[in-house]
């Protein structure tokens, strides 16, 4: 299992998926799971913390959600990255092609053992704040 999804299942970030957010936009539990693909018993076993959402299914969850259910650490640019992948349902490899790097790259990036260069850093924050400013958007 990949770490960030780990992180996600210990966090217990998921069980906002409560009953109240679902009353509160008027949806059963049926609707629910018809609005993000899967079924009753995955939403109940994300709740409990006994399975985790796969990277494609975070972004429909912080959608509905209207918030990351993982607080954000973006102390730093390892930080960012994650989020960023997490709330885009990025892997690592899809964000390396999409910033023109190799895998293991990104890889040392997000595990702060390397640093990118100025160009690459450049490349990323312009990418990292285009993000911000969607979901600022997004949230009014």
């Amino acid at each position: 299992m990949p770490r960030m999804l780990r992180k996600l299942q210990k966090t217990s970030g998921f069980s906002a998926l409560s009953p109240s957010r679902r009353i509160d936009v008027k949806l059963t539990k049926r609707q629910l799971s018809i609005k993000l693909y899967v079924s009753d018993t995955t939403i109940y076993l994300w709740k409990k913390n006994k399975l985790s959402p796969s990277l494609r299914q975070i972004p429909k969850i912080i959608g509905f959600l209207i918030r990351d259910p993982i607080e954000k650490e973006n102390e730093n640019l390892a930080e960012k990255i994650k989020h960023y992948r997490r709330v885009h349902g990025l892997s690592q490899k899809k964000l390396a092609k999409q910033l023109g790097i190799d895998i293991s790259t990104l890889a040392g990036w997000e595990s702060e053992k390397q640093q990118p260069l100025k160009r690459l850093l450049d490349k990323m924050n312009l990418l990292l704040k285009s993000s911000e400013k969607k979901d600022s958007f997004s949230d009014h």
